[in-house]
C-alpha cells in the first residue's frame, strides 16, 4: 500500500507543477520525447518533463527580448 501512495502522492505532485505553469501558458503534454508544449501570440514553448527546461520559439525577436528581460529583471530581484 505504501507504494502505491507514494506513486499517487508524485503523480499529485507532477499534476501540481504542470498545473502552476499552465496558469500562464496553455502547456499540453505532447508524448514526444516527454515535453510539454504550448501556443501562445505566435510564440512556441517547450517544456521539459522534469520542468527545469524552457525552450522558446518565435519570429518576433521584439517579443523575444522582453521575454529576456523580464527573465532577467526576475533573476536580479532572487
Amino acid at each position: 500500500l505504501n507504494y502505491r501512495a507514494e506513486k499517487q502522492e508524485k503523480a499529485d505532485k507532477e499534476k501540481a507543477e504542470l498545473a502552476a505553469f499552465q496558469r500562464f501558458i496553455p502547456f499540453e503534454d505532447t508524448n514526444y520525447r516527454g515535453l510539454f508544449s504550448g501556443r501562445k501570440n505566435g510564440v512556441y514553448f517547450e517544456l521539459s518533463q522534469y520542468k527545469d527546461r524552457l525552450h522558446i520559439d518565435t519570429k518576433n525577436k521584439d517579443i523575444l527580448l522582453r521575454i529576456c528581460a523580464a527573465a532577467a529583471q526576475i533573476i536580479e530581484e532572487e
